[in-house]
Parts: C-alpha cells; sequence; structure tokens
C-alpha cells in the first residue's frame, strides 16, 4: 500500500507541475504547444491511475490466494484480520459503499474533463 501511495502520490504531484507550469506561461506558448502539454501532463495522471489500479488489482488476488492458502493449510488468521467495514451512506434510498480509490478515478476524469473544456475554449477564442 505505502508503495502504490508514493507512486501515485509522486506521479500526480508531477503531472500537476507540469499544468501548472503550462498554465502559468499562457502569453508565452503557442496554443498547440499548451494543449498538447496538457495532454502529456494528464497521461501521466492516467498512468499514475492506471499503476494504482493495477496494484489495487493486484493486493486484491495476492488476498484471495492468501484466502484459499489459508482454507487449505486450516487456520484462519489472516481472513479474520483482513475484514475491513466500510463507510455506508444512504442516498435517496439506496446504500452506497463509499471507497477511496473510486476518488483516485474521479480526479483523472475529472482532469481530462477540465483540459478539454480549456482547449476546446482556448481553440475558440483564437479561432473566432
Amino acid at each position: 500500500t505505502n508503495l502504490r501511495w508514493t507512486v501515485y502520490t509522486t506521479l500526480t504531484t508531477v503531472s500537476f507541475a507540469i499544468a501548472g507550469y503550462v498554465l502559468s506561461t499562457l502569453n508565452s506558448l503557442d496554443i498547440s504547444v499548451r494543449i498538447t502539454a496538457l495532454f502529456f501532463a494528464w497521461f501521466i495522471q492516467f498512468f499514475a491511475t492506471f499503476f494504482y489500479w493495477w496494484f489495487h488489482d493486484l493486493g486484491h488476488r495476492l488476498r484471495r490466494y492468501l484466502q484459499q492458502l489459508e482454507s487449505v493449510l486450516g487456520f484462519y488468521r489472516y481472513t479474520l484480520r483482513s475484514k475491513r467495514p466500510f463507510p455506508e451512506q444512504k442516498i435517496l434510498k439506496a446504500q452506497i459503499q463509499f471507497k477511496f480509490h473510486c476518488v483516485v478515478y474521479a480526479v483523472t476524469v475529472l482532469y481530462l474533463i477540465g483540459i478539454i473544456l480549456f482547449a476546446v475554449i482556448k481553440t475558440q477564442l483564437f479561432t473566432g
């Protein structure tokens, strides 16, 4: 978990630093260079999210394997320790479980939407 968060945080920081630098130099860079650099920054964010997802999935597969191994060996120390509560919220008469990795995915999607909106608005301003 520490490796997953360290890599994700580092890549996200690099991505936001690139985007921040590109947006702070609005007057000195051409619009096509700005948009390309923003998509490059988003690609780094996407890679960070993919790495997070891959490592998260790897952890789940390892957990399932350990539980199978415990059932074969006949002791259940890990299974008892790995039961974690998930916070639930009642929204519109439905129980919804909030898991933190959903926030990671939402940040990546919102980042892409922001870049696309920026590209569309700035392109229309310069061409129109």
